[in-house]
């Protein structure tokens, strides 16, 4: 057999084969998709704005601002915009240099001043009670101090009337009625036994034969 009749096949490698097609396909897709930015001629007027108005609510008076922005600056603006993340600074639906001004509903603005006026009437029924409370207070304690003392005063009184009338029947000489005024001072109440304590249940057993029977005066 002749060898010479075989062609000589050289060896491909596969990998290399499908990189280069892979190659070959993005390249079309890169040609397809090429974008051409034209630049466009801004007229070099001063664009004017609408006033923003800014109101203060402590000083309840309006800042009105006049936004006059130039074209070169709105382009400039329009390509660091584009450059970087998307902006919110929208003020009437404008692109300016000033963020978006929150109004507040005129619902909520009514209900806060509502809110207002019943918290400031509350703390003034609360001040007008606590003041009444406090008048009431003062009118109990003067009466309570007035009763005490109308009831010490009568205590004193009788305290008083009977330490005199104890004091002359005391001091009168009444013939045979010695024993008698000895046991007035006695008590003859019986108490429980303590403990240490003397029997004098013959004492006083004795002073009370001395007040029924006294004994004769001498001639």
């Amino acid at each position: 057999m002749d060898l010479d009749s075989f062609v000589k096949i050289e060896d491909i490698d596969p990998a290399a084969d499908f990189l280069a097609r892979e190659q070959d396909m993005l390249s079309e897709l890169e040609s397809d998709f090429t974008f051409s930015v034209e630049a466009t001629t801004l007229k070099q007027e001063p664009t004017e704005l609408p006033d923003l108005t800014i109101t203060d609510e402590n000083e309840n008076e309006n800042v009105v601002i006049t936004n006059i922005v130039e074209e070169d600056d709105l382009t400039s603006s329009n390509h660091e915009t584009s450059n970087n993340e998307p902006t919110n600074t929208l003020v009437n639906g404008q692109t300016n240099g000033f963020t978006e001004v929150y109004t507040e509903p005129e619902k909520i603005s009514r209900w806060r001043a509502a809110s207002v006026a019943m918290l400031q009437e509350k703390d003034e029924e609360e001040a007008k009670r606590k003041e009444e409370l406090l008048e009431q207070a003062k009118a109990e304690l003067e009466d309570w101090y007035a009763q005490y003392n109308d009831q010490l005063n009568k205590w004193k009184a009788n305290n008083r009337n009977a330490e005199a009338e104890w004091i002359a029947e005391r001091d009168a000489e009444v013939p045979g009625k010695e024993w008698e005024k000895i046991t007035k001072m006695c008590d003859f109440n019986p108490k429980p036994n303590q403990k240490g304590a003397k029997d004098t249940s013959r004492m006083r057993s004795l002073l009370v034969h001395l007040k029924q029977n006294p004994p004769l005066e001498s001639a």
